[in-house]
């Protein structure tokens, strides 16, 4: 739904874009199915962040909003458990879920900082940057095993 959203709003389908967005906002309810969520590498967030930057192309502040504010929320509560970590704790943790949920909680407020008070983009849109998730790399089994 994201990319076609995004898709229909980067031609000038702004009206087609929100209707497809709000279509699938229907379809998920908040309690069952929040926008931020926690999940291995932030996939749900990544795929919530993609569904943001849809509403903001289309120009639906008011889901834009909804989705912003789950998302925040899920992210500071996640860095707020990350940070209570002691060091010993933290680094038995991947770093790169700390480092995505910072990632992703920066491009949200680069979101909401570029596209306060600004109209809905025309034909032809330029996405906005953002910088790539760090790479992937599953950490390897740490637990002696008996034997």
């Amino acid at each position: 739904y994201a990319q076609a959203a995004i898709s229909l709003a980067s031609n000038n389908k702004m009206e087609d874009a929100k209707k497809l967005l709000q279509k699938c906002d229907k379809m998920m309810l908040n309690e069952n199915f929040a926008y931020g969520m926690v999940s291995r590498y932030q996939q749900h967030n990544d795929i919530s962040r993609q569904f943001l930057l849809a509403a903001y192309l289309a120009g639906d502040t008011v889901l834009a909003e909804k989705v912003t504010k789950s998302l925040k929320r899920d992210l500071e509560q996640q860095m707020g458990y990350y940070n209570s970590l002691d060091e010993n704790k933290a680094d038995n943790l991947q770093r790169t879920e700390i480092d995505q949920a910072k990632n992703l909680l920066q491009i949200i407020q680069s979101y909401e900082a570029q596209f306060k008070n600004q109209k809905p983009a025309g034909p032809n849109v330029e996405l906005p940057q953002q910088a790539a998730p760090p790479p992937v790399t599953p950490k390897k089994d740490s637990v002696k095993k008996p034997g």
